[in-house]
């Protein structure tokens, strides 16, 4: 057996209360849902998880001009890729073209990988790969780099917004992380340019021109805004965004790119109370689902334990980033 000096122990057990009292904050914050104080040198604001602003707005339009613009443009690229649908319940009931195809509307010039690859030239984010290379190669090259944040970035860049009102970025998480700051900010009565705030949205309704996200594998299990926001603290997640183009009182459509390959519309039902919130069975993420399943089986031979969930829009949404009052793009300012 080996024996170990007090002089050797000591920093062994100093290390474990290091970890003990880090994973115990860590839990606390993520099960409560609360603020922590301070985690690794840390600070996370209460002002950062949420803001008044988020609530006064109601079903107003922020910024109509912008909003529509976005609208538009989403839908048109929406048009072009084949226009695929995905229905109240969750069910893709029409399919587009994919993103790696030579597929096109007849009146357009431009096949689906073009439009695609254009996607990430017009954001200013470079290309997957060598845009002078093999075609194939470059085809290739979209089916194995995620687009969807180069799509939405596309999007806001086409809108005539500027790297100081967005994040241009091929990851969702850096521009959700920008306006989660940007609420700090706001709630000093700071200026800030940047054209979106941070919500919850359990608490919030969507607007045409807002962004719709949610959390990805691995990071199924931060279903929560106030668990992604400890989150983006520490490590970038994996994610995944859309942009409200429609509403009514009973359902909105949202757009977003590199879903079932292509770029999709989806229809999402509100609330039947008017307060125009997202429908509460939506936000049930696929890890709370497989926790329940795991937790009373289904009885053998009834569908659950026979078929795979395929309800698309049983996402783990946590965040609905809002576009601010007045917002004017950099090509529109005096």
């Amino acid at each position: 057996m080996v024996s170990l000096s007090a002089a050797a122990v000591r920093p062994i057990l100093a290390m474990y209360r290091v970890i003990s009292s880090v994973s115990t904050t860590l839990r606390r914050c993520v099960l409560v849902g609360g603020v922590c104080a301070t985690w690794l040198g840390l600070a996370l604001p209460a002002a950062a998880l949420e803001v008044p602003a988020c609530q006064q707005g109601g079903a107003a339009q922020a910024s109509p001009a912008l909003a529509q613009r976005l609208a538009a443009m989403a839908l048109h690229e929406h048009e072009q890729m084949g226009g695929a649908l995905i229905d109240e319940t969750g069910g893709l009931v029409r399919a587009g073209f994919a993103e790696a195809e030579r597929d096109r509307l007849p009146d357009s010039a431009m096949p689906t990988w073009q439009r695609v690859w254009g996607y990430w030239e017009s954001a200013g984010l470079g290309t997957p790969v060598d845009p002078d290379g093999p075609t194939a190669v470059m085809r290739m090259a979209l089916v194995d780099t995620p687009w969807s944040a180069a799509f939405i970035s596309h999007l806001m860049r086409q809108a005539g917004l500027d790297d100081t009102q967005f994040t241009f970025a091929a990851t969702h998480q850096s521009y959700v992380r920008a306006a989660l700051a940007s609420n700090s900010a706001e709630a000093q009565n700071t200026p800030t340019p940047y054209a979106y705030r941070a919500c919850d949205v359990l608490t919030t309704a969507p607007r045409v021109g807002d962004l719709l996200c949610h959390v990805r594998a691995p990071d199924e299990a931060m279903d929560t805004f106030a668990r992604l926001a400890l989150l983006l603290l520490w490590r970038a997640p994996a994610m995944h965004c859309e942009l409200v183009v429609r509403g009514d009182s009973q359902r909105i459509e949202v757009v977003g790119g590199n879903v079932v390959q292509t770029v999709v519309l989806r229809r999402l039902s509100l609330q039947a109370d008017g307060s125009g919130r997202l429908w509460p069975a939506y936000l049930a993420s696929a890890h709370a689902r497989q926790a329940a399943l795991a937790a009373v089986p289904p009885p053998e031979g009834a569908a659950q334990s026979l078929l795979p969930d395929t309800h698309l829009s049983l996402q783990p949404w946590n965040v609905l980033l809002q576009l601010r009052q007045g917002v004017l793009p950099s090509t529109a300012r005096p």
